[in-house]
């Protein structure tokens, strides 16, 4: 898999989850989209959004080396 590939299935993968944990999730930090709140660092792909009390919260997923 590219990593592109690789990004776009891992933030959907992000995306889903933090839905299912915490139902109402938005984007956070001045953007429009939660395809926007992401980065890396490391080998990590990092999301942050906010919840429905405009907390922000982070989840992670482990980027591979290909």
């Amino acid at each position: 898999m590219k990593r592109s590939e690789n990004f776009g299935t891992l933030k959907h993968s992000l995306i889903k989850k933090a839905q299912e944990k915490y139902k109402t999730i938005a984007p956070c930090g001045g953007t429009n989209d939660l395809t926007e709140c992401f980065t890396t660092f490391d080998n990590k792909l990092i999301f942050w959004f906010n919840l429905e009390d405009n907390s922000t919260r982070v989840m992670t997923a482990e980027l591979s080396e290909k």
